[in-house]
């Protein structure tokens, strides 16, 4: 109940994730636009692994690979916004977040 009660709340906030169908995902943050390569899952534990070393800056129809400090900024912050709406995440990697 408190997982639906934090995901019902969470629509009345501005969004910054943007959930592309099954797989992918956008994160908006300070006026720009990410791609983050994840999936959805059917799982007790998880309900979407992310893949860390596939975010993306949004340029018009340009994909910028984003590396270093920024990328692990940037994953750190879709992963506690996609978190604060009840989603539990799987990071899919060796990265430590």
């Amino acid at each position: 109940m408190k997982n639906f009660i934090k995901a019902f709340l969470s629509i009345f906030r501005k969004k910054k994730i943007e959930y592309t169908d099954r797989a992918g995902l956008i994160y908006k943050d300070d006026g720009l636009r990410y791609s983050i390569d994840s999936e959805m899952l059917v799982s007790d534990d998880y309900d979407i692994v992310v893949y860390p070393d596939s975010v993306y800056l949004l340029k018009g129809s340009q994909k910028i690979k984003v590396t270093g400090s920024e990328e692990k900024t940037i994953l750190e912050r879709a992963i506690k916004e996609i978190e604060s709406t009840g989603v539990k995440v799987l990071v899919h990697s060796n990265l430590i977040i």
